[in-house]
């Protein structure tokens, strides 16, 4: 029984390991035993069709020698034993009987003539087949008996012997020519060819090696293979590193500026997050947002070029501080990366200030403009927000930064603010503004005011500046220092000028000739800097038949920062129309000096600043002196602003002063409150 089933085992591990052996031919040489399969299907059928070829042919021939013998017996042998038979011959009939017995395929033969003659010869097997022929007279067709041939038929079924056998052994040649066949291609092709798939697979990643065949090297189609697969290999190694280069070089793009070299937004967001995610390293750092103060103007007057190498001299300037990260947030805007030293939780405000006010100073340099041989001052204001006091996210700390260098701007050119929590309040008020400014031109809720400018000396109207205020149906009062600027960046600032000019000269043509008031407007840089300015203020005085030498229009140092020939040019086409061209804000601008020797101004126009300190600062009051008297040996008059104090007002008179501007002589108001009999009106100053 345990011999049983050890036999029984020993079978099952033989047929599972035969199997085993042929899925792993199947898995591991799938083109091997595909073409195996194919070689020997192929190899079945073309056996099975020759021997049954061959079948067919034997089969053939064996059937014609059957036909053959039946034919024979019947025309040779059929009436030579009828005459025998009917003779009664009996040695001729034996004698003729043993012929047919030699016959092929005949074992038996019998005569049967009743009811004289019977005779039966030869030995009938127990597989055979009788064919009986009649014998008759050929004349009367008299039968006198039958003969019978006993055929064996054991050789049909040597002969189906015979065909299975040459079946099975064309089979069985088959199968050997189709393993020989497969050995060979195995050796030669497949073998080879799942040696290469090994290596690209085991390759694909690195492609460290070139790809090879383990057999004597040699000139044939495996070998043009292997040629293909290297140079595929090359390609794409070249690709995969053309990839990569392209791969680092989008990062860089991605990642850095390509005009300054230094990181640009992206890389500030990584760089931050990072930073944040990692507290233990930095606890605390300031993000300085520098903002290149008129660069607009700057790069329109002067071209991209210059803009661009103006920017580039500022990164540079920034990253030679080492005083943290630089990067170039947007087109005239960047920001450094300050580290704190801080104890126990606090760190040294007093010690960033400084820090601040000198990188700020830094950027304050005179860029020398190489084609022209201009030198323009640039300045930065600054913004700065505190990690993680001011925020605690990156979107946030920048937001806080920004709304720091948006109030720092209000101040002036130069300025440094520190982040406040109303901050953020006066940038959401921006962009208010600037969703309701196109509201209030097409509801008419920009209106103008008109403040006085008297003479200094018998204190009379001479001037008016034309000034704009809003009253918005949304926001309220809006601050002109809110709006203009908003303005001024958009296209807005265009609507509003023309608007401006257009109730200027409406007015003027309707009071001017009675008090012969002369209306100063401001002109922004863009407008001034447009082509049809020009035009459109000739038109305007066609059309209203106001004298241009009523029109006095107040330009800052702003407007001069274009290209200098061209903005002599157009000063000089103004005032060949008649209009009084007045320099505004003088002395807080790039290089007043050089302005004014270079251009021909009607007025200049001293800024508030000198005036609120002239008379308790020697050096302020000596300055202010100075300035009117270069201004008149140019042959310009001086308009003061902002006087308050008749003290004030009493010592610009005596330093020869032209006009007077400011609280002292009125806010600005509407024009029907200005305009009362100018010739006889005196300001004494109010209260």
């Amino acid at each position: 029984m345990k011999a049983s089933y050890a036999h029984q085992a020993i079978s099952q591990n033989f047929f599972k390991h035969k199997y085993m052996r042929w899925l792993y031919l199947k898995r591991e040489y799938p083109l091997t035993y595909s073409i195996f399969k194919q070689i020997l299907t192929f190899g079945f059928i073309v056996s099975m069709l020759m021997g049954w070829f061959a079948y067919l042919q034997d089969e053939e021939a064996r059937q014609q020698a059957h036909q053959q013998l039946l034919h024979n017996v019947k025309y040779a042998h059929l009436d030579a034993l009828y005459a025998s038979v009917w003779n009664f011959d009996d040695k001729l009939i034996r004698s003729q009987v043993e012929g047919l017995l030699n016959l092929d395929l005949v074992e038996a033969v019998e005569i049967e003539a009743p009811p004289f003659v019977v005779l039966k010869r030869g030995k009938v097997s127990e597989v055979h087949q009788i064919h009986e022929f009649i014998l008759q007279s050929a004349q009367d067709e008299q039968v006198i008996g039958k003969l019978r041939l006993f055929i064996n038929s054991q050789s049909q079924q040597a002969h189906t012997a015979t065909a299975a056998s040459v079946f099975f052994n064309a089979w069985v040649s088959g199968l050997v020519l189709s393993l020989l066949m497969l050995w060979l291609i195995h050796q030669k092709i497949t073998r080879h060819i799942t040696a290469l798939a090994a290596q690209v697979r085991h390759e694909s990643d690195k492609l460290a090696a070139p790809f090879t065949l383990a057999r004597t090297p040699r000139q044939d189609e495996l070998a043009s293979v292997l040629d293909g697969l290297n140079r595929l290999r090359a390609n794409v190694i070249y690709e995969k590193q053309r990839l990569l280069d392209y791969q680092q070089q989008l990062e860089q793009e991605a990642n850095y500026d390509r005009l300054t070299k230094i990181a640009n937004r992206n890389g500030l967001f990584k760089y931050l997050r990072s930073h944040i995610a990692n507290p233990a390293e930095d606890p605390y750092f300031a993000l300085l947002f520098f903002d290149v103060d008129s660069f607009k103007a700057i790069n329109d007057a002067y071209g991209q070029v210059i803009g661009d190498k103006m920017l580039a001299e500022i990164a540079a300037r920034l990253q030679k501080t080492q005083l943290g990260r630089v990067f170039r947030y947007s087109a005239d805007q960047f920001i450094l990366i300050l580290t704190l030293e801080e104890n126990q939780g606090v760190f040294d405000k007093e010690k960033l200030v400084l820090q601040a006010q000198r990188l700020r100073t830094l950027e304050d340099f005179a860029f020398k403009i190489s084609n022209t041989g201009d030198e323009v001052l640039i300045s930065c204001s600054l913004g700065v927000a505190i990690y993680p006091q001011d925020a605690s996210c990156t979107e946030a700390l920048i937001q806080k930064a920004e709304a720091a260098l948006y109030h720092a701007k209000k101040e002036g050119r130069g300025s440094i603010c520190f982040y406040q929590q109303h901050y953020e309040q006066d940038l959401k008020l921006q962009l208010k503004v600037q969703r309701e400014l196109p509201n209030a031109l097409k509801h008419h809720e920009l209106i103008l005011y008109y403040q006085p400018i008297v003479s200094a000396q018998g204190r009379q109207l001479k001037k008016v500046e034309i000034l704009i205020r809003w009253q918005s149906s949304v926001l309220g009062f809006v601050s002109p220092a809110t709006f203009i600027p908003i303005a001024e960046e958009t296209s807005f600032i265009f609507d509003i000028e023309r608007l401006v000019i257009e109730e200027t000269f409406k007015h003027a043509a309707q009071y001017g000739k009675e008090n012969r008031l002369i209306y100063s407007i401001n002109i922004s840089p863009k407008h001034f800097e447009s082509d049809n300015f020009v035009t459109y203020l000739n038109e305007k005085m066609l059309q209203t038949g106001v004298s241009s030498q009523q029109i006095e229009l107040e330009i800052t140092e702003r407007n001069l920062i274009m290209q200098q020939d061209a903005a002599q040019k157009r000063i000089e086409h103004l005032k060949s129309l008649g209009f009084r061209i007045a320099i505004d804000d003088f002395g807080t601008g790039y290089s007043a000096i050089s302005y004014i020797k270079q251009f021909a101004f009607d007025t200049l126009k001293m800024d508030r600043e000198f005036i609120r300190e002239m008379l308790g600062n020697r050096r302020d009051l000596a300055l202010t002196h100075s300035i009117i008297r270069m201004a008149h040996n140019l042959g310009m008059q001086v308009v003061a602003e902002g006087v308050e104090l008749e003290e004030q007002a009493h010592t610009l008179a005596n330093f020869g002063c032209d006009y007077l501007q400011g609280y002292l002589y009125g806010k600005p108001q509407p024009l029907q409150g200005v305009i009362q009999a100018p010739e006889r009106q005196v300001f004494h100053g109010i209260d």
